[in-house]
């Protein structure tokens, strides 16, 4: 059969589009059938796939794989998903891009690309609780939480610069936890599971082989420490392991426990008992041969096992300590030096053992907490600070290398764990930092080479290239408030904002009850933001690069989305609150001194990424209601009614508003809105084809981050920078008409129109900013609107 096809080039993307179908009438061919042919140049990519008469995707031949010269098509006849296809007519296209990416570097995971390996092989733990050697030298790490749901990992010293995995245990939402250690065969954890809505769960010991990461399971009972575990309970914090026995310092129950490591049952080994009391024990660590030192309450205990009475016997302890936590033993080498993390000062306390009796009290290293919210370095952890790790009082696990030349320090704050080098106390290059649920943002009036996701920031330097890894982005503030550490709110992401010369942070609440008067929210307390809201903070208060307070926030009262009836007005809905004495306090809406100032007729919900801000100040909403004589519901926006003494944006409930058929923009050469006071009419030369205009995001993607060329790797996109005196408008363009072959794309398809005309007949979006599908549409339907040409896909 013949084939032809209509040809476009934009930009340096060929489309080839099938015009005379695929037929299918026959059982699909295992090798495949030669379908048609493509001409590649060099070092370029193709994509192809295959379309039903609807219009539907049903195979993918090709993504973005570099070839080049004359490439056969073939398709076997099969779905994606492996089965046969009907019989019947089918198109293919394809397209050729010689735009080219390579890796650039990551913002929030230090995880580097290894050839062959998957992401969850090189992604860094993000919420790594506690870190433990074994006998071999390997690391494993336990996490309370990681997207991926792999909480216990096994690493190489030399891959921990690359993230790279010897293994991550298959645990699924079980054995989150905060203790783990290791032996020559197996690895220990302590965790939560078996339960729903984090809440209900039995805490346990778990263990896995130490060569592949497999669960195994105890031949008798499992080691269960307490039934109905749920957040802000205590936890287990200190595992350790000797020739037969395994020991659980157990803050749960207060106490410290022996098992059996083989059979994980009770070992009567403690005076006929398998359990000794002890007051808010931590860390846990042995010689194996019968000495351990042992984490209570505020001071560090030495035992010895007496045999002959079958019991522990206290013989030395450490006191005048503020907060200890993490214990790490180093016997390398004849030495004996105990390593001791302090919550309280932030530093690692040491002292040598091998003189006997009083202990020789080591020079501390010259660490400390970080004063507060604000820059992070080598040198200051958030311990004090931490609320997050489900440890009560805060989680700082340390571990030493079996040569006794690795010190790693969990900073669980900062979503990082770091590696001293003993001998100096300075931090090593590599590291395992990550953000769990990253959430980019930069604002350009801030600085390109700024970026933020959650509470983290991160610079980069595109001076300085790493040859193997493109260029680092270095994790240098965190700006999670430290006025919640009672965990009044939930935050479900933050933005940086540059604002009238000031530097604000944007804190996007969500809601932690569903039902009215705080009712139905899980096992969290309602707290002082139930049903969500926005926290407006001001950076930099405390100096360069520190300190941050309160200054504005918006708080829901009930749960829906707004009033949208008469009836519904009767209840508040949103407050707005401005720090109008400038203590930065807003605890409530009814602080002393500064101005409340609520609504019922008005409201949001609450969603993520629902709402954002722009560079001017003003909050946009995605689904916002207002109801006055009628209901009102779309976009919202509340824009920054004044500036205050101290230059901080001042919110107004009556500037809360959601416009009927109005569309916004940012120009983001300047950052200054662009309103378009109404939606104009259009005409269309396709029946019933009108664009659906939405608001666009004022927040850029560090797309430097993902590639310096400008050009994405993931699909055959290109763009370029608008000129000042070109629109900026975003539609979302919808197939109009009857589908057909020719025409087979009823997908919404978003196109930023953010360039002159391209004149490239029948290819997609004539604006030059090319459909971002693996495949690009057929040609498209088109309208004007004031002198702009609308692409309808």
């Amino acid at each position: 059969m013949r084939y032809a096809f209509k040809r476009a080039t934009v930009l340096g993307i060929t489309v080839l589009t099938a015009v005379a179908p695929v037929v299918v009438a026959a059982p699909a061919v295992a090798d495949g059938r030669v379908i048609g042919t493509v001409q590649m140049g060099t070092n370029s990519r193709l994509s192809a796939a295959i379309y039903d008469e609807r219009g539907q995707l049903v195979r993918h031949l090709y993504d973005l794989a570099p070839r080049s010269g004359t490439v056969q098509l073939k398709w076997d006849g099969k779905h994606d998903e492996g089965y046969d296809v009907p019989k019947g007519k089918y198109n293919w296209r394809a397209a050729t891009t010689g735009a080219v990416g390579s890796y650039d570097g990551s913002a929030g995971d230090n995880g580097k690309p290894v050839e062959g390996e998957s992401l969850d092989f090189t992604e860094n733990p993000g919420k790594a609780t506690a870190v433990a050697y074994g006998p071999e030298g390997d690391l494993y790490t336990v996490s309370r939480y990681e997207e991926t749901a792999n909480h216990v990992r096994r690493y190489s010293p030399a891959d921990i610069a690359t993230g790279k995995q010897k293994w991550l245990a298959a645990t699924g939402w079980d054995q989150r936890g905060h203790a783990v250690t290791a032996d020559d065969k197996y690895v220990y954890n302590a965790g939560w599971g078996n339960g729903s809505n984090n809440s209900n769960h039995f805490y346990q010991i778990y263990r896995h082989a130490a060569d592949t990461g497999r669960t195994v399971n105890w031949s008798g009972k499992p080691i269960e420490l307490k039934a109905g575990w749920k957040s802000g309970d205590q936890v287990v914090t200190g595992l350790a392991v000797d020739a037969t026995h395994l020991w659980v310092s157990d803050a749960i129950n207060n106490q410290l426990r022996v098992y059996d490591k083989e059979t994980g049952a009770p070992a009567p080994i403690l005076g006929g008992q398998s359990t000794m009391p002890l007051t808010d024990p931590r860390g846990i660590v042995t010689d194996g041969a019968g000495r351990f030192w042992v984490v209570t309450g505020n001071e560090v205990r030495h035992y010895t096992y007496d045999a002959t009475a079958k019991n522990l016997k206290q013989t030395n302890s450490i006191t005048q300590l503020d907060r200890p936590y993490g214990l790490a033993w180093d016997r390398s080498g004849g030495k004996s030096i105990l390593y001791v993390s302090e919550i309280g000062t932030g530093n690692i306390k040491r002292y040598n053992l091998a003189l006997g009796i009083p202990l020789q009290v080591l020079p501390a290293w010259s660490f400390s907490n970080m004063a507060g919210a604000g820059k992070v370095s080598d040198t200051t952890f958030g311990w004090k600070y931490d609320t997050a790790s489900a440890v009560p009082g805060g989680d700082a696990a340390i571990a030493v290398s079996p040569d006794g030349k690795t010190l790693a320090v969990v900073d669980y704050w900062n979503s990082r764990t770091l590696f001293y080098d003993t001998a100096t106390a300075t931090a090593k290059e590599e590291r395992l930092q990550s953000n769990n649920n990253p959430q980019p943002d930069v604002d350009v009036l801030a600085g390109e080479d700024r970026m933020t996701s959650q509470s983290y920031e991160y610079t980069v330097d595109f001076t300085k290239p790493n040859a193997a890894h493109g260029y680092t982005w270095d994790l240098t503030a965190n700006w999670k408030p430290t006025d919640d550490l009672k965990s009044e709110y939930t935050a479900s992401t933050s933005v940086l904002r540059k604002i009238n010369g000031n530097e604000y942070l944007y804190v996007f609440v969500n809601p932690r009850c569903t039902v009215p008067n705080n009712q139905n929210c899980g096992d969290l307390q309602p707290g002082t933001f139930a049903y969500g809201g926005v926290i407006v903070y001001r950076l930099n208060t405390e100096g360069p690069g520190r300190g941050m307070k309160r200054i504005a926030q918006i708080r829901k009262h009930i749960p829906d989305p707004g009033p949208r009836t008469e009836i519904e007005t009767k209840n508040k809905h949103l407050t707005i609150t401005n720090d109008t004495n400038g203590n930065g306090v807003l605890d409530n809406d009814a602080t002393p001194g500064d101005v409340a100032d609520p609504t019922n007729n008005k409201g949001y919900i609450v969603g993520n990424p629902s709402v954002s801000v722009d560079s001017t100040g003003t909050i946009w909403f995605a689904n916002a209601a207002t109801y006055d004589t009628a209901h009102h519901s779309g976009v919202g926006r509340l824009k920054v009614n004044s500036f205050d003494a101290q230059g901080d944006p001042v919110y107004r409930i009556a500037d809360f508003t959601v416009p009927d058929q109005t569309s916004y923009d940012i120009d983001l050469g300047t950052g200054s809105p662009v309103e378009l006071p109404s939606r104009p009419r259009t005409t269309s030369r396709t029946t019933g084809c009108t664009p659906q205009w939405t608001p666009t995001s004022s927040t850029r993607s560090p797309t430097r981050a993902a590639t310096r060329s400008g050009s994405s790797t993931s699909s055959p996109v290109a763009s370029r920078r608008r000129s000042a005196d070109e629109p900026a408008l975003t539609a979302l363009c919808t197939c109009c008409g009857t589908p057909s072959p020719a025409s087979p794309s009823t997908a919404p398809v978003s196109s930023t129109l953010a360039a002159t005309p391209v004149k490239a007949s029948g290819f997609p979006c004539t604006h030059g900013t090319v459909c971002r599908s693996p495949v690009p549409s057929p040609p498209c339907r088109q309208s004007r609107l004031d002198g702009l040409t609308v692409a309808s896909h």
